[in-house]
């Protein structure tokens, strides 16, 4: 929460070179599921410039966009196969080695990492994702159970980076808050 009403401060609360243009729309506050809980979603408007987003667009081209693949079965030695799903159609290119050294993908990390607060190490890879028309990746948690496990932990966050617009079409929805 307290990371959450901090970004929703901003810009009160941010240096100069870290207002946000931030539209809150869910809180615990505005939002109650079925226990109580209500999950924080906002959007932060020109978080990227145009010139940003052009150049992780082509560094998803130059690394080569695969089809997206879900979390399969489980293997006999603990990890898991990776699965096609009707589901989630689009491409992904994973940012590692070139694009993870990219200055443009670094200062891009760095400002994730101040706007959260969590450091980038405690990150995952941008995941560059390339939606052509009709596709989709239906309702969804962006939470793995498996990865329970693991040392860095499950996902507690996920920071969705618009990189261009679109006539028709597109977008997140979070159906159970309409």
């Amino acid at each position: 929460n307290a990371m959450f009403e901090r970004i929703a401060a901003s810009p009160a609360s941010a240096s100069a070179d870290e207002q946000y243009n931030v539209t809150v729309h869910s809180s615990p506050e505005t939002f109650k599921d079925h226990e109580g809980n209500g999950p924080w979603v906002i959007t932060v408007d020109d978080f990227l410039s145009p010139t940003e987003c052009e150049r992780l667009i082509q560094l998803g081209h130059d690394i080569g966009y695969a089809r997206s693949e879900d979390v399969g079965p489980q293997k006999f030695d603990g990890t898991f196969e990776a699965a096609v799903s009707t589901d989630r159609t689009s491409s992904t290119a994973w940012c590692t080695e070139d694009c993870f050294e990219d200055p443009v993908s670094l200062a891009i990390r760095e400002r994730v990492e101040a706007l959260t607060g969590i450091p980038d190490v405690n990150s995952e890879y941008l995941q560059l994702l390339r939606y052509e028309e009709t596709q989709q990746y239906k309702t969804h948690h962006d939470f793995i159970a498996f990865h329970r496990d693991r040392s860095e932990g499950v996902r507690i966050l996920t920071v969705f980076l618009y990189l261009s617009e679109v006539e028709a079409g597109g977008g997140t929805n979070f159906p159970q808050l309409d």
